[in-house]
């Protein structure tokens, strides 16, 4: 295995508040530790244009197996998209975000499925995507 020369560090604290009452009131928080994967190769696009063509648009993997995908629906128009995902050895599957939503897969030990094929899909036209893939 090669060394990884690129860390994907999440950093990532989720904190929940009352919207009912004013001011929110504050229900929990948890810091997610920041975990670290050790990359040896990613790929970044910022402003990906998620087609709708049956297929989406396919994501070219930095290498065939990756632990860290991060994908983030940047709708203004209140778009949605899709994200399809093939996790090693098991069929492939899909979720639906809305606009300003958040896909994140991260492993930084490396020792669950892994990701082995990923394409974004626009519903209904092509919307713009944040994409981060780590392996």
């Amino acid at each position: 295995m090669a060394t990884p020369n690129i860390n994907a560090i999440l950093q990532m604290v989720l904190n929940l508040a009352n919207n009912q009452v004013s001011p929110a009131a504050f229900i929990a928080n948890y810091d997610f530790s920041d975990p670290t994967l050790g990359c040896t190769a990613t790929l970044y696009e910022p402003f990906l244009q998620a087609v709708n063509t049956g297929l989406g648009t396919v994501v070219q993997l930095p290498v065939a197996t990756c632990y860290a995908v991060v994908v983030q629906n940047l709708s203004q128009t209140g778009a949605s998209m899709q994200v399809n995902w093939t996790p090693s050895g098991t069929p492939g599957t899909a979720c639906l975000l809305g606009p300003g939503g958040v896909f994140a897969y991260i492993d930084p030990t490396k020792m669950g499925s892994g990701i082995t094929a990923l394409s974004i899909e626009g519903v209904g036209g092509t919307v713009p995507a944040f994409v981060f893939v780590g392996g």
